[in-house]
């Protein structure tokens, strides 16, 4: 039944592919003016067999160089891939037939560009192909191929297999027109093929005989392709996508070197003794050579045991391109499963420039067969994207055009990726202690990002957090807080703040640390999310020491505890055994966020306007019931009739300062200043024994218009006294006299 359905469903496929070809043609035809095709010369073109291409190549080749490929510099390095598979079949053959290395004895690919006939030149000493080789291999798309993935999905109705058949080859059509291919296989003669991409091709006996074993690429660039004429562009382009390779690659390029150049002789009557000899005169000149560009050994596809410490520090410096960097740590490793690949991942030792650029840029390079794939792919969780190296396979089912991978695969990969990074961070923090404090003060907040959006790896990483605390000079993690707890203690306690000072003055801590409770201080913005993510750490739960869960309270339901609550903003009003000398501290609920977060909310509002994060505000006044302030408040309560409304404005002002102070001490905004200042100024006025009156302002404001209009006055009086001059002073006759001996006087 399974066949059944699977032969109806490629019946359905290619029923699909003929009408869309029928559309194609249709709209094609429509048009007012037909393109016509390139023209070549007629020494470019062969004369010999012609076929025509199978499994419609013309229309696929359209859909392949038009939209498959993003990049159209990548046909390098498909050809250059191709080689480096004919390379690795000549190799293998010459084991047994040794005739193969007696013809060739160099396994290598060449490139060069030639700026005045517009081509590019890849050669290469593989394998080479016969007559029928070249009629095969080039004249059916992707054969092993087309039929062959039909025939797969005829028989396992899998799609997936696509990658398995690539059409890399036909890549070259992105930059060129006009393509030869020259091959020599050792059971055959030298034969070229010649396409221009359209219905068929061509194949001849290639008389130049030049070729002793291997195949040769002619591409005639488009016009629109001539910045590949540039040999430090294919040199840059060969050794991003190849640099690996372990056939050499070499590119003809030029370099300038100095040459000496023999002296004119000058004849001189006498010769000192001490006559020095003359430097030899040298001039500039431009030397073409065959430059290598993958010298570079692939030492991840290496077992880690004969790969030494200098060859590791190496490959660092040319992956990170800093010739002084150096690591941290590093993981070499090959998986094995349904997905194999080995994986070469750095630590760097420096600190991040740009945090946010670290955190979204990928700097993990996918390689299949040691040909690059991709460097932006997502193979690791943002959050380890600090982290350098490369990931190599060479099963990995890529797409037709070998430049994603499918969706399944790169969650295996990341899997892997991840569980072998933490396993390197915990493998540091027990051997490397003075690496690993490097590591945390470097990228510590990425792993706090990770506890915070990677809940799978939540736990594993929460053992390597290291935080500031009241019972330890040095950073403490987790699970040694927990080897210190106090025998009655069921909790983590902690409490954010700026700093170790200002958190050890928190109210709050003070009971907690009376009663033997070590408090974590958390001083990072992110440490607060990250614990609050966890929740829990080895079964014990984690809560805030300003929490309501953490307060130990006495009994609140007094006459005096209720009229406290009904004049200030909060929930609740409780006497707290947490306070030792503070009189009082603001809580919140255990649903509610903490100073610290709030301030993080506004913040955020602040940056995005379309933030609209809502959180439950509720928050609770605790009062030291054994501190003499609240005595004091609590005894003018019970003795005042707060019926007076003196009394009552004298109560409610020492409440909102019990509640501003408890807010500043609890690291929260005071957001009414103006009021707070004003309580102040009361408070200062009783303890000077001074009047709290209040200020005319009317009266104010009529002395300063009285001031001005004086000012006024003055001014315009000295501006009259000016203008009453006397005229008699000035002689008019010595005036006009002056005038006629200077009549541009006026001007002047």
């Amino acid at each position: 039944m399974k066949r059944i359905y699977t032969l109806a469903l490629l019946l359905v496929l290619l029923f699909s592919f003929v009408i869309c070809e029928d559309t194609f043609e249709s709209e094609a035809f429509d048009t007012e003016e037909v393109p016509e095709g390139p023209s070549f010369s007629p020494e470019q073109v062969i004369n010999g067999d012609k076929f025509e291409f199978q499994s419609n190549t013309h229309r696929l080749l359209e859909i392949l160089v038009r939209s498959l490929y993003s990049n159209r510099e990548i046909f390098l390095r498909e050809v250059v891939s191709n080689a480096a598979d004919a390379l690795e079949r000549a190799r293998f053959l010459s084991v047994e037939n040794r005739e193969m290395l007696e013809v060739e004895p160099e396994f290598e690919i060449r490139i060069k560009a030639d700026p005045e006939a517009k081509t590019i030149v890849i050669e290469d000493t593989g394998v080479g192909m016969s007559r029928e080789g070249l009629k095969d291999n080039l004249g059916t798309i992707a054969h092993s191929g087309t039929q062959a993935f039909m025939d797969n999905f005829a028989e396992n109705g899998d799609l997936s297999a696509i990658g398995q058949f690539g059409v890399g080859f036909y890549s070259v059509f992105l930059v060129a027109d006009l393509v030869d291919v020259h091959s020599k296989n050792m059971d055959d003669e030298q034969y070229v093929w010649q396409s221009t991409a359209e219905d068929e091709f061509t194949i001849a006996r290639d008389e130049s005989d030049d070729i002793t074993r291997g195949s040769r690429i002619v591409l005639h660039l488009k016009d629109d392709a001539h910045e590949f004429l540039d040999a430090d562009r294919l040199f840059d382009l060969a050794n991003h996508y190849s640099e690996f390779i372990q056939f050499p690659i070499k590119v003809w390029t030029s370099r300038e070197v100095e040459v000496e150049v023999e002296a004119e002789e000058v004849e001189v009557e006498e010769e000192t003794e001490e006559a020095e000899e003359k430097k030899p005169e040298t001039v500039t000149e431009t030397e073409w050579y065959w430059k290598r560009v993958n010298p570079q050994p692939a030492i991840w596809t290496r077992d880690p045991k004969t790969v030494e410490e200098e060859e590791y520090l190496r490959f660092y410096r040319s992956f990170g391109g800093s010739d002084e960097g150096s690591y941290l740590g590093k993981t070499h490793f090959k998986v094995e499963g349904e997905y194999e690949f080995s994986s070469l991942l750095y630590v760097p030792d420096e600190h991040a420039s740009n945090l946010i650029d670290e955190f979204e840029k990928s700097k993990i390079r996918l390689y299949v067969k040691k040909v690059l794939i991709s460097d932006t792919e997502a193979l690791l969780p943002k959050w380890l994207n600090f982290l350098r190296g490369v990931v190599d396979s060479d099963d990995l089912p890529l797409n037709v055009n070998r430049e994603m991978i499918q969706g399944r695969v790169i969650k295996s990969i990341t899997r892997k990726l991840t569980s072998k990074s933490l396993n390197m961070f915990s493998k540091m923090a027990k051997k490397e202690e003075e690496k690993f404090d490097r590591f945390l003060e470097k990228f510590g907040k990425f792993l706090k990002i990770g506890m915070i959006e990677d809940a799978k790896s939540r736990t594993k990483i929460s053992k390597l957090l290291r935080f500031h605390s009241s019972n330890s000079e040095e950073k403490t993690s987790l699970a040694d807080y927990i080897e210190r707890m106090a025998p009655n203690q069921d909790s983590i306690y902690y409490v954010t703040s700026e700093s170790v000072e200002m958190a050890e003055r928190l109210p709050y801590v003070e009971g907690l640390v009376t009663r033997g409770f070590e408090v974590l201080y958390l001083l990072d913005p992110l440490d607060e999310a990250a614990l609050q993510n966890l929740r829990t750490f080895d079964d014990v739960e984690i809560i805030s020491a300003a929490s309501e869960s953490a307060s130990f309270t006495s009994s609140g339901d007094s006459e005096f505890v209720k009229f406290v609550e009904e004049l200030l903003p909060v929930s609740k009003v409780e006497f707290s055994e947490n306070l030792v000398s503070s009189p009082s501290a603001l809580s919140h609920a255990d649903t509610s966020p903490s100073a610290n977060m709030e301030r993080l909310i506004k913040q955020q509002r602040q940056l995005d306007p379309n933030f609209q994060e809502t959180f439950d505000t509720r928050r609770i006044l605790l009062l030291n019931p054994n501190h003499p302030i609240v005595k004091g408040f609590e005894k003018r309560y019970n003795g005042a009739d707060i019926e007076i409304e003196e009394e009552k404005e004298s109560l409610t002002d020492i409440a909102h300062l019990l509640y501003d102070s408890a807010m500043l001490a609890s690291g929260y905004d005071i957001e009414d200043h103006q009021s707070l200042a004003q309580r102040i100024n009361t408070v200062l006025s009783l303890s000077l024994n001074v009047e709290d009156e209040t200020v005319d302002v009317d009266s104010i404001k009529e002395n300063i218009k009285a001031e001005q209009e004086a000012a006024l006055n003055e001014m315009e009086s000295e501006d009259a006294d000016e203008d009453d001059l006397d005229l008699d002073e000035f002689d008019i006759d010595e005036i006009e006299e002056e005038e006629e001996v200077n009549p541009h006087a006026d001007d002047l």
